[in-house]
């Protein structure tokens, strides 16, 4: 039952991981195991670093049996979703994209709760994220940014790690989320080969370097990311037709899209009350 569920947790975090907007952190908090996760990141470089200096040593053993089932649910969740998006991004790309939006529009919300309270002067950062969005997105000057696959990976990992941002939202930012979701379903092993070595130098640097951020600077880095998700948005929205037969399905696709994202928060935030009303008895 133990390994089923460690499966099962795997599977809701693979699935989010697929879904721009949707938190594969904020779901590893949710299910359970966020802290195990990361400690296991952080253990399995500090072993390898080990090998090189013998005085470097891991907190605590690596426990390969866990991470092997939470990696089946999370490759089952994956292609599993990546199969149900693309026929609606071939065939429905107008009402895809628009529940994509309401899904990262309404995931501001958690930079912006893991920020806290903050002065007027330090709320200023959410600006240049803001900036930084509409002129990577391509809504500022018309181009459309792309970057090789590794790349798009290296910085797309960076997201496991960090509860409230999405890694699928990311790709999508860097114009690589359609050919990834393509190649889960089509198994490209040279592209997926490709994607998992910019992965591997991603939590070797991209995602120390957002940490050391988040440690120096918590507030202004998650600031600046809510800003970036807000800025990013509108390009995420298709261009709204002007035949009201096209436009009226897109609105609910965008609040099925919030409505998702604000039902994540709700459990988070009964799981976190439940947690903590056991721990105070």
């Amino acid at each position: 039952m133990k390994s089923l569920m460690m499966i099962a947790r795997g599977f809701l975090i693979g699935t989010a991981e697929a879904i721009p907007g949707i938190s594969g952190g904020t779901v590893a908090l949710i299910v359970g195991i966020y802290r195990f996760l990361i400690e296991t990141i952080s253990n399995f470089f500090l072993s390898l670093a080990g090998l090189v200096k013998k005085s470097i040593r891991p907190s605590s053993k690596i426990e390969w049996s866990k991470i092997g089932l939470i990696a089946i649910g999370m490759a089952i969740g994956l292609l599993a979703m990546a199969r149900a998006i693309e026929p609606l991004l071939i065939n429905y790309p107008k009402i895809t994209f628009s529940f994509f939006g309401g899904l990262v529009l309404a995931s501001v919300y958690y930079p912006l709760r893991l920020a806290g309270k903050v002065s007027a002067a330090t709320s200023l950062w959410v600006i240049p994220g803001i900036f930084v969005g509409l002129l990577l997105s391509g809504e500022l000057f018309e181009w459309r940014l792309e970057v090789i696959t590794p790349v798009a990976a290296a910085i797309a990992i960076s997201a496991l790690v960090l509860p409230g941002v999405s890694g699928s939202f990311l790709l999508l930012l860097l114009g690589s989320y359609e050919k990834t979701i393509s190649a889960l379903n089509n198994l490209d092993i040279a592209f997926l080969a490709s994607f998992a070595f910019g992965a591997i130098i991603g939590l070797l640097t991209i995602v120390f370097l957002v940490r050391w951020f988040l440690n120096r600077f918590p507030q202004m880095t998650y600031l600046f990311m809510a800003g970036l998700m807000l800025g990013t948005t509108p390009a995420i929205f298709t261009e709204l037709s002007t035949d009201l037969v096209e436009y009226l399905p897109l609105f609910p696709a965008a609040f099925m899209g919030i409505g998702l994202v604000v039902a994540f928060i709700f459990i988070e935030r009964r799981l976190n009350f439940s947690s903590s009303t056991d721990n105070g008895q």
